[in-house]
């Protein structure tokens, strides 16, 4: 009879998230697009499409493994991105100058190699 735990079924999930740049009042999208993710706020056709040119689509396993999947998984999808039909179900990672650490995962962006996700020792 098969195992069908979760270590033995590799399951291909995908995660969709918009990196962004912390700046005052409002996080900044690797463009420089200021984005109010208050509640009350609808976004701009021009401000999503920043979203969007901001986002990268990560498959786990291929480009992420599960540890790293449940991290950026527990991101919150903002208001303004859930009432989008472009950015529905996009997460919202916010990044300081130095990254940001989820849980034992680390990530960076690099302006040439893009996100950059490892773990880090617990």
């Amino acid at each position: 009879m098969p195992d069908d735990s979760e270590e033995s079924v590799e399951l291909e999930r995908h995660i969709d998230v918009v990196i962004l740049r912390s700046d005052s009042p409002h996080p900044r999208t690797l463009e420089g697009v200021a984005l109010d993710l208050t509640e009350e706020n609808e976004l701009t056709a021009g401000e999503i499409d920043a979203a969007l040119r901001s986002a990268v689509h990560l498959t786990c396993p291929v480009d992420i493994d599960i540890d790293a999947y449940r991290a950026l998984e527990g991101l919150p999808v903002p208001r303004p991105f859930s009432q989008s039909g472009w950015l529905y179900d996009y997460r919202r990672l916010v990044l300081d100058d130095d990254g940001a650490s989820i849980d034992a995962v680390r990530l960076e962006y690099h302006p040439v190699f893009g996100l950059r996700i490892w773990e880090t020792e617990t």
